[in-house]
């Protein structure tokens, strides 16, 4: 047993090390691996690092924005490391603002949100589009009415600005609204949540910025596509109030001081069992349908690309009858062409036509339920 014992303490030796960078401070959080396996530790807040290897071990040494680097130790006991940036991931470059920026120069917090994030919603609504789907972003739907956008808040609420929403750019260009956008429309979603946004675009993205990118023709096997897609959507009063009955309101009546038999001697209404309770919940709302129509043609080839999508959507609120409706028709052109390898020319267009009915709601007084 001591033989042995002394064999595998032959084959394995402690190491220990610091990790600097060119400066010579210490790097925290430093990953130093023994290749081959998955033995590994990081360095503590002094750059400092110890590790059990094996004979004729090799360390390789990583951080984000570093380069790797792969160290033999041998018989030593003591490395010590001096990691380099790595000037290719830092020249790769992010869509900020209306272009392009460095990644090493985007300090700022910033949240994404993919297309396949996007997929399968029963809104039409790019704005609402976004709730769940970013931390630290609010959206509120203030409004149940047919057509009515939602409302995305950044940074909270301010109380030096009659505009609380974000700037909105869409493929580069400032728009006043995204609700003429559908999600399937969306390549992807770029929101910039912190004050460095306002280093790019000024006092404008004081409330914070969504960047909005459209997909465009670019197709993996080289072969054009033409989906259609349709989708039906049940709306209904998801939680009904209770209203008081005829018995109710006499009662009511005369808390209020009212004499209310006499009232209704005068106007033929039985005072013990009143026969006019009307369900006006009935009366007034209705489940309904929300249809949304596709049509997305996508093509493209080393030389170009495009990409066209039309969409219908004819929402009829839950009112009876057609006095809340909401009506619209989207059309999106994104398409590139390349002339020489060093010239290419394009356009994103997008036209929008829509018309909608409503009824008075969300006032104390000319809501048409203050009369029931």
């Amino acid at each position: 047993m001591l033989l042995v014992s002394i064999g595998m303490s032959a084959q394995t030796h402690t190491v220990t090390g610091v990790v600097t960078d060119v400066d010579h401070e210490p790097m925290v959080g430093v990953s130093i691996i023994e290749k081959g396996t998955s033995n590994g530790a990081m360095t503590d807040l002094d750059g400092k690092f110890t590790l059990k290897v094996g004979p004729n071990a090799t360390l390789r040494i990583s951080y984000i924005g570093y380069e790797t680097q792969d160290v033999k130790v041998g018989n030593k006991t003591s490395v010590n490391v001096v990691l380099k940036e790595d000037n290719l991931q830092l020249d790769e470059v992010v869509v900020v603002g209306y272009g392009t920026q460095k990644k090493s120069d985007v300090t700022g917090s910033v949240s994404s949100v993919s297309a396949d994030d996007l997929k399968g919603l029963a809104t039409t609504d790019a704005g609402a589009a976004l709730q769940g789907k970013a931390a630290g972003v609010q959206i509120l739907n203030t409004s149940g009415a047919p057509g009515a956008g939602a409302s995305i808040r950044i940074r909270g609420y301010s109380s030096n600005s009659g505009n609380l929403g974000p700037l909105l750019i869409v493929d580069g260009l400032k728009v006043d609204n995204i609700q003429y956008l559908d999600p399937s429309m969306i390549e992807s979603m770029e929101v910039l949540k912190d004050a460095a946004s306002a280093a790019i675009y000024g006092a404008q993205a004081g409330n914070g910025v969504v960047l909005i990118t459209t997909k465009n023709g670019a197709v993996k096997d080289g072969q054009p596509k033409v989906i259609y897609s349709f989708k039906a959507v049940n709306q209904r009063l998801g939680k009904t109030p209770e209203i008081f009955g005829a018995k109710d309101w006499i009662r009511y009546k005369e808390l209020s001081g009212y004499d209310m038999k006499t009232i209704c001697e005068a106007n033929g209404v039985n005072y013990d069992n009143p026969q006019y309770d009307t369900d006006w919940i009935g009366e007034v709302f209705e489940p309904s349908w929300s249809t949304q129509h596709s049509v997305i043609l996508q093509d493209g080839n080393e030389k170009g690309n495009f990409f066209t999508s039309i969409n219908y959507v004819n929402n009829d609120g839950i009112v009876v009858g057609k006095k809340d409706t909401y009506q619209r028709l989207t059309a999106q052109l994104n398409a590139e062409y390349k002339i020489y390898d060093w010239i290419r020319v394009g356009t994103n267009t997008s036209i929008e036509r829509w018309k909608t009915k409503s009824v008075p709601h969300q006032s104390a007084y000319g809501s048409m339920l203050t009369p029931a």
